[in-house]
């Protein structure tokens, strides 16, 4: 098995300003690289590969209809329990909810808690200056994947196996 979520991948132009962002090395923080960089719908931990196509088509069928939508890096940046920063994504707490409606009959929610779609930056321990940063990106989301987490020590290695497109 190998752990999935529901994610919106943000376009290059708006990974470029993610990337011009001030990260400076810190001792006890991490910085994500580049590639994991994903706004997370709903994170849905191990998960076999059977269940994979039933998880698309109940998402596909609740967000049958839907039109790209406006998504909105900002006001500023989260950081929660001081252990994680993270770019809140705006705009996206209706397709969270729709998500997790149509996803939680087959990966039942086991942690509950709220689902924030954030792109995570850094973890570690975070120093409070560092939560008052303004991003100022944006784009529009035209489809929801299913993405494989096929990372290791080595590096990050996500594998897109399932999209399903907004009405254009």
């Amino acid at each position: 098995m190998v752990r999935l979520s529901f994610a919106l991948r943000p376009t290059p132009e708006v990974l470029a300003e993610v990337a011009a962002l001030y990260r400076p090395a810190l001792p006890g923080v991490t910085w994500r690289e580049a590639p994991r960089w994903l706004v997370t719908l709903r994170p849905l931990g191990h998960v076999p590969t059977a269940t994979w196509q039933p998880l698309l088509d109940a998402v596909r069928g609740e967000l049958a209809g839907a039109v790209p939508l406006p998504v909105v890096f900002g006001p500023s940046l989260r950081r929660y329990r001081n252990q994680q920063l993270s770019l809140p994504a705006l705009g996206c707490d209706e397709l969270v909810a729709a998500v997790l409606e149509a996803s939680e009959p087959l990966v039942p929610v086991t942690h509950p808690q709220p689902l924030y779609p954030d792109l995570v930056l850094a973890g570690g321990r975070i120093p409070a200056e560092l939560a008052g940063w303004r991003p100022d990106a944006g784009w529009t989301a035209r489809e929801v994947l299913l993405v494989a987490d096929r990372s290791s020590p080595r590096g990050a290695r996500l594998e897109d196996v399932g999209r399903i497109t907004f009405n254009r």
